[in-house]
């Protein structure tokens, strides 16, 4: 059983999905840092207040993944990038996800940067 730094960001990242399938934006709000911000496909830039308008509309609609399929290519302890495959609006999405400890929360993994790559129609 994995515990530890890799596994409070992956659950984070799991909460992270559900809230947006849910479209609930406070949920994901508690997930994400006061300095988030999304690199979309198309490399417009989204702040935090952007991002939780569009999931409270369900902009995303439902969004798939697997969180057997998370890698994470580097992990500090402190901070963790996970990348993964997320499945929505009829296109897969390769994810990158900046998870860090946000010590003044007893170190709760925040989601501080997002980047969206379009993988295949």
């Amino acid at each position: 059983m994995m515990t530890g730094p890799v596994y409070e960001s992956i659950s984070a990242e799991c909460s992270f999905i559900d809230a947006i399938n849910r479209r609930d934006a406070a949920a994901a709000a508690r997930i994400l840092n006061q300095a988030f911000e999304q690199v979309d496909f198309d490399g417009a830039i989204e702040s935090r207040s952007a991002l939780l308008t569009a999931i409270a509309g369900g902009r995303f609609g439902i969004v798939a993944m697997d969180p057997r399929d998370i890698h994470v290519p580097f992990s500090s302890g402190s901070a963790n990038v996970l990348v993964s495959t997320w499945t929505f609006d009829r296109k897969k999405h390769r994810v990158t996800d900046v998870f860090f400890c946000d010590v003044s929360h007893a170190c709760v993994y925040r989601l501080i940067a997002e980047q969206l790559t379009i993988v295949a129609p």
